[in-house]
């Protein structure tokens, strides 16, 4: 696995700050095909989400970020999940892959283990995961550079805090209470890790690094919109 990483990591540092945006993009095209599939169709792949204490409900913590209820849902958090791992895979380059798989699985699995029983559906999970990732990596590392980008994460995203309690029965605030604690707790225990990444040195491609994750920033900052992304279920329950 660690060589893995690592040969993903050497192939990733050959590209331009492009490369930092495939993973995002190959999650949304995923997402935009099963949501168009299911609209083509007329068939919905609402009961292959998340159903929490039914064994058969394990397959959505794979499956449940890659369903949406509506485009309104999938659009909401189509360009945080894009601008968020885009940032991630750019400033954490080899830490990336083990916080994405992490996410996914704790997200789920923590969501499975104590929500309302019904269908969660939704990627806004991993989006908490991951802003609260950036944000707390930032003040635990206490370089000066990473906490600009913890200032900035609070800056898009203070309004997702709402989304950690109950407020709407159609919106699962448990997935984003999840996500937002796995996020935190692996910002936690990677921040001593060695031969992470740019924080580590002050070098002259770390400061090259964070500029770029400035303008990455800048440019989602314009294009933002208001809403925050959240994860729906529906309200049709199992026998």
């Amino acid at each position: 696995m660690k060589a893995l990483l690592s040969n993903l990591y050497t192939l990733q540092k050959k590209f331009t700050i492009s490369v930092s945006f495939v993973p995002g993009i190959i999650f949304i095209v995923i997402a935009w095909s099963i949501k168009l599939m299911e609209v083509a169709t007329g068939y919905s792949l609402s009961f292959l989400g998340l159903y929490p204490q039914r064994f058969q409900g394990l397959l959505g913590v794979f499956t449940a970020p890659f369903l949406h209820g509506s485009f309104e849902h999938l659009i909401s958090n189509s360009f945080p999940m894009l601008f968020l791992t885009a940032l991630v895979f750019q400033l954490y380059p080899r830490l990336a892959w083990s916080l994405s798989g992490w996410l996914l699985i704790a997200t789920g699995f923590w969501t499975w283990c104590f929500a309302r029983e019904s269908y969660h559906i939704g990627a806004s999970g991993l989006v908490y995961g991951f802003a609260a990732f950036l944000f707390f990596a930032g003040i635990w590392r206490g370089k000066r550079a990473e906490w600009g980008i913890s200032f900035l994460i609070m800056l898009l995203y203070a309004g997702m805090l709402a989304g950690l309690v109950p407020k709407d029965d159609h919106i699962s605030w448990e997935s984003h209470l999840s996500g937002f604690l796995a996020g935190a707790s692996y910002a936690y225990f990677s921040r001593k890790w060695e031969g992470d990444n740019y924080s580590l040195e002050n070098t002259k491609e770390e400061e090259n690094t964070y500029q770029e994750a400035l303008i990455l920033t800048e440019i989602y900052y314009k294009k933002n919109a208001e809403d925050s992304p959240q994860q729906v279920y529906s309200s049709k329950k199992t026998k």
